[in-house]
């Protein structure tokens, strides 16, 4: 079976979509900042991390909610 030349006028797809990207960009944002504020608090880094990480996935999952598909 003989492989298509790739059509140098289209464009690739992307990895992520522009949906996704945003999510995870504020998911990581107030992940840092909740990791951050906790290690300010004087606990110690390694719960400032788990604390920042459960941050991580409780935005990006209620952003997934919030934010609509098209």
């Amino acid at each position: 079976m003989a492989r298509q030349a790739p059509n140098p006028d289209r464009l690739p797809e992307p990895l992520l979509s522009l949906r996704a990207a945003v999510i995870l960009a504020l998911a990581l944002a107030a992940g840092v900042v909740v990791g951050a504020l906790t290690l300010w608090t004087g606990a110690v880094p390694p719960a400032a991390v788990l604390t920042g990480m459960a941050a991580f996935g409780g935005t990006a999952r209620g952003l997934h909610d919030v934010i609509g598909k098209r």
